[in-house]
């Protein structure tokens, strides 16, 4: 079993305001680091170099892969607790670097 994350950017980088991931790290926040300090996937590392703060917004715990993919082929904003104005009960975590 996996971790399916989704990362919020703030702000949005283009047309991209979300990415999907996934990771088998018993701490998912292990792979968010690398995100935010533009070690991870492509988008994250431009976006991070645009200025985007990247979030940890909401997480899926003990799921398949194929749950990634299929959350990937839909929009992403419906999914976001930050984009929803209820980032009360997301786990969001801020990059300051």
């Amino acid at each position: 079993m996996t971790t399916v994350y989704l990362l919020h950017f703030d702000p949005p980088y283009k047309h991209a305001g979300h990415y999907v991931g996934v990771t088998h790290r018993d701490d998912v926040m292990d792979r968010v680091g690398e995100h935010q300090r533009g070690e991870g996937a492509r988008l994250c590392r431009v976006a991070r170099r645009e200025g985007s703060l990247i979030l940890l917004a909401r997480t899926w715990e003990n799921v398949e892969r194929k749950f990634e993919m299929k959350i990937k082929g839909r929009g992403l904003k419906p999914l976001c607790p930050i984009c929803q104005g209820n980032s009360n009960g997301a786990n969001v975590q801020v990059c300051t670097s």
